[in-house]
């Protein structure tokens, strides 16, 4: 959630959104072999086989509920978020209230920030 609604907010654009899930999606399913959101697995391209803790491994889940994935997806939203941040793509709702800024259509979202178009 947080890497794809970060995505949004630099690119102002769903489509860089929808092909980063496209291809999340293929590449477990299609290139690895692997669940994908809890479904059955698929025959892909490579057949990878994760074995340890259901931690580690997503489990019969897929690797997407792993703690890896995790980590890796929310550091990765994080730093887009910080992109965003610094190319003026997020502003404070204080700052958005007095009129401040770039005249875009604004939309307040949970955390007091105004996400400008």
């Amino acid at each position: 959630g947080l890497l794809l609604a970060a995505l949004y907010m630099l690119t102002r654009r769903l489509w860089p959104c929808i092909g980063f899930h496209v291809a999340w999606n293929f590449t477990q399913a299609g290139v690895f072999s692997g669940a994908v959101s809890g479904a059955f697995e698929q025959p892909g391209l490579l057949k990878a086989r994760l074995e340890g803790p259901e931690l580690l491994t997503g489990g019969a889940f897929g690797v997407e509920a792993s703690i890896v994935a995790l980590l890796v997806c929310t550091a990765a939203g994080v730093a887009i978020l910080i992109m965003a941040a610094r190319r003026g793509k997020i502003r404070s709702a204080k700052l958005a209230a007095q009129g401040l800024g770039p005249h875009h259509s604004h939309s307040i979202v949970p955390g007091g920030f105004d996400v400008t178009s």
